[in-house]
Order: C-alpha cells, then sequence, then structure tokens
C-alpha cells in the first residue's frame, strides 16, 4: 500500500476546518469592534465623574479593574487569536514556550475577570 500525503498529520492540524475559522474570525471581529467602543464611552464615564465614582463609593473599583483587565486582553490577546484564525495557525511565531505562555496569559485575564465579575 502506498502512502499518500493525507495519511501524514501535519504540524498545523486542527480540529477547524477553513469555514469554521473563517465563521470564527469574522465573528471574533464583529463582537470586538462593539466592546472596544463601549470599553471607551464607560472608561469616558469614568474619567469624568472620577471623584464621585472612585473616591466617594468603593464598589466601583471592581467595575474599573474589570475594564482594565479586559482592554489589557483584549490588546494583548486578541490580536494573535485573529490571526491564529485567519491562517489556522500562528504565522510568524511557533514554538511550544509561546503558545503556552499565550495560554496562560489568556486563561489568567478570563479567570480574573470571572472572579471580579461575582
Amino acid at each position: 500500500m502506498n502512502s499518500t500525503d493525507t495519511d501524514i498529520p501535519t504540524q498545523y492540524d486542527t480540529i477547524f476546518n477553513d469555514f469554521s475559522r473563517r465563521f470564527w474570525f469574522f465573528l471574533v471581529i464583529i463582537l470586538t469592534t462593539p466592546t472596544l467602543g463601549s470599553f471607551i464611552f464607560n472608561f469616558y464615564c469614568f474619567i469624568q465623574h472620577l471623584t464621585v465614582l472612585l473616591f466617594n463609593n468603593i464598589n466601583h473599583h471592581t467595575i474599573l479593574c474589570l475594564l482594565i483587565n479586559d482592554i489589557i486582553q483584549i490588546i494583548s490577546c486578541q490580536p494573535l487569536t485573529l490571526i491564529y484564525l485567519y491562517f489556522g495557525h500562528m504565522k510568524f511565531v511557533f514554538s511550544q514556550i509561546f503558545c503556552s505562555l499565550w495560554i496562560c496569559v489568556e486563561y489568567t485575564f478570563v479567570t480574573q475577570a470571572s472572579i471580579l465579575a461575582m
């Protein structure tokens, strides 16, 4: 029996096919745009009412921490996710250490957001 190229898995094989990756790519793009807009609006409101929201009421500190956590997550992790969904693999950097660090940072931000939202 002859072995074909389809029998040999490549290092870039994933559970996503091209259609599902494109679908998730455009869904993430569509949902990220309003997220950035709402973050800018909410942060602007905090800056405008800084003394009332932050210094007089301690409950709003959690909301500010959640906003900062989410914007750092969007700025640092979202481009990497979009690169992966567009190309199907990490186009520019592909190492086990980088991928492990990326997963650890992503889960850290998600866990922090879950704890702050409780």
